[in-house]
């Protein structure tokens, strides 16, 4: 288990926890919670476990819609700015930045095929991203 950074398409940071398996792998699992929820649960734990037994490593981060309201940062002009985020801040068309952000990290890291699980609130992200992912014609479906 590795604590890990990396920023959305649109510079918010966000904060999470890659899962390798004993044996290199190009499969990762991108994990996408739902409302007021975070990484740290169970249930990614135990997902992570499963999906490892079958040669796929884990990425479970917080997006910007964990927690009901907290701070978080992003970059703009090379330097942080704070702001209130949560599930009372979310916005879900939003979750394309934190997404397209994680597949970027994951490609980053040397992934070749990359999956991505959604919980409750979190499988209307993965759908209204691929959506926008596909009617872009993005290469990263590739």
């Amino acid at each position: 288990m590795e604590v890990i950074k990396f920023g959305a398409k649109d510079g918010v940071i966000l904060d999470g926890i890659l899962n390798r398996c004993k044996e290199k792998t190009n499969k990762i699992l991108i994990q996408i919670h739902g409302m007021t929820s975070n990484c740290f649960k169970n249930r990614e734990k135990v997902i992570s476990e499963t999906v490892a037994n079958i040669g796929i490593d884990t990425i479970c981060f917080n997006n910007r819609g964990s927690e009901v309201i907290r701070y978080a940062k992003k970059i703009v002009d090379g330097e942080d700015q704070s702001f209130l985020a949560g599930t009372a801040y979310e916005n879900i068309e939003e979750s394309y930045f934190d997404i397209v952000g994680a597949i970027e990290f994951a490609m980053s890291l040397g992934y070749k095929e990359i999956y991505l699980q959604g919980h409750s609130l979190g499988s209307t992200k993965v759908v209204y991203t691929y959506n926008k992912l596909k009617e872009e014609n993005n290469a990263i479906l590739n």
